[in-house]
């Protein structure tokens, strides 16, 4: 068995983790390939949290438990976090802000996909839109089909 690498955006994590999230029987095949093994993913700094943002905004919203939360939080051991520099991710992931007009924590993902050389998969359609004109890989969540 081949393992792809591949950089997921928080989207992803959490359309897994959220039952009431469209586009989410895709986000659940890449979460069935990651713990398979299939896919080795490497993510910026900030990933773990903006998922913590992401599951703390479903708390608010009454869409799951602090516990729950906190559970799923966990599950995500199995993806790690890119260890580079983190200046150097800052000023290019500034950079390609400015470049590409995205927010600096989506353009981190763009960097991140970059340095590594893989695909980012992404729930955020903004930043596939920008990530394919920035001739970087990148699949929309949507486009993946279900298991």
């Amino acid at each position: 068995m081949s393992t792809r690498r591949v950089t997921l955006d928080a989207s992803v994590a959490l359309r897994w983790m959220l039952d009431d999230e469209v586009d989410r029987a895709p986000a659940l095949r890449i979460r069935d390939e990651l713990e398979a093994g299939e896919l080795n993913p490497i993510e910026p700094g900030h990933f773990l949290l903006e998922v913590a943002a992401g599951l703390e905004r479903a708390h608010r919203a009454g869409r799951l438990t602090a516990a729950a939360c906190g559970d799923a939080l966990r599950a995500l051991e199995v993806v790690f976090v890119e260890r580079t520099d983190p200046f150097a991710a800052a000023a290019s992931s500034l950079a390609l802000a400015l470049e590409t007009e995205l927010r600096v924590a989506d353009a981190a993902y763009l960097d991140c996909a970059r340095r590594a050389s893989t695909t980012l998969v992404t729930a955020d359609r903004r930043l596939a839109r920008a990530m394919s004109t920035a001739d970087s890989p990148v699949v929309a969540l949507a486009d993946l089909p279900p298991l």
